[in-house]
């Protein structure tokens, strides 16, 4: 059963699995929600003791993930929006292995992947974002969080962006397919409000 931890709790509950772990690097992976505060808690963790680096999942988005089809499901929009098999590979599994891992930010003003990054094993590295504790990835995480937020919130929160609307809604119903078939929440070590 997951914990309720505050983001103090939190980062002394990573520090301690950082001490039990082997590899010289904890990986954290922080799910939940569009809205719910994913981002915000991660630039606490890199701003923390911990000086976490952060790894956005938004910058894995597929080519589906930049403009959505309408032809997809939403059970195929949570295979296709974001490429979570180019994180694995070009990230998750080189960390596993000791190795930098390589990817690219994305450009949100020209829809495209833009700039490489490199990621060291070492520290504290946090995937952030919706699908990072989909089921092929979350056994590779040392610590899960799940950020829990009320929906009025989180709708208060995503009515200030200026996204595309039909993108919004493919990608909400393809989020809500994950959420109540996957339940990222049943899986977390970690529950933390997004209030």
């Amino acid at each position: 059963m997951a914990e309720q931890l505050t983001v103090e709790q939190l980062i002394e509950f990573i520090q301690a699995q950082g001490k039990k772990g082997k590899r010289g690097m904890t990986l954290v992976a922080i799910d939940g929600p569009s809205g719910a505060g994913k981002t915000a808690l991660s630039e606490a963790l890199q701003a923390s003791d911990l000086a976490a680096t952060v790894v956005h999942v938004d910058d894995f988005y597929s080519k589906e993930g930049a403009d959505p089809s309408s032809h997809l499901t939403p059970e195929e929009g949570c295979d296709e929006y974001v490429d979570w098999m180019a994180l694995l590979e070009l990230v998750i599994d080189p960390l596993v292995d000791g190795d930098p891992g390589f990817y690219q930010l994305y450009d949100w003003i020209a829809q495209k992947p833009d700039e490489w990054v490199t990621v060291e094993p070492r520290g504290v590295i946090v995937f952030e974002g919706v699908y990072a504790m989909r089921p092929q990835l979350r056994e590779l995480y040392d610590v899960t969080v799940y950020v829990e937020t009320p929906k009025d919130t989180r709708l208060d929160r995503l009515s200030k962006r200026s996204d595309n609307p039909a993108w919004v809604v493919r990608w909400a119903e393809a989020e809500e397919w994950y959420n109540t078939n996957i339940i990222p929440s049943g899986y977390a070590d970690v529950i933390v409000s997004g209030s």
